[in-house]
């Protein structure tokens, strides 16, 4: 059974981001199954240029104002990645490798949830 979803992201140079994931279990035919409960869990996502790169384009945690949220309230499957137009603004268009891990609420067990590409796309307007 594969432990992590494949999600590819969008985010548009110099403007607000706010981007929820939901994860599930999967059933045998590969369809969503029950809601994966992650209270009381942390997370970290990462973003590099290629998976190799020591230098991370994009780091956030959910440590308070670090760009990841995981609601604290029972039953939850949802993880919310929130950028700041300021922070998104200074990213270079083009593509980067992600990983999102998340780690069970006593720190035993550290999944690796999601990964993909995340395309930061031009804008015209750079206000």
């Amino acid at each position: 059974m594969r432990r992590r979803d494949q999600v590819n992201l969008t985010i548009d140079k110099g403007a607000d981001v706010a981007i929820t994931l939901k994860f599930y279990t999967r059933n045998a035919d590969g369809s969503a199954g029950d809601p994966i409960d992650l209270t009381g869990c942390s997370g970290k996502l990462v973003a590099k240029k290629a998976y190799d790169d020591v230098a991370k384009v994009i780091e956030l945690a959910t440590s308070p104002g670090s760009g990841l949220t995981i609601p604290g309230t029972g039953g939850t499957n949802s993880v919310t990645i929130t950028m700041a137009k300021t922070a998104t603004k200074l990213l270079e268009a083009g593509e980067l490798k992600y990983e999102l891990e998340v780690t069970s609420a006593g720190g035993a067990i550290r999944t690796r949830r999601a990964d993909g590409i995340i395309t930061i796309t031009p804008r015209c307007n750079d206000e």
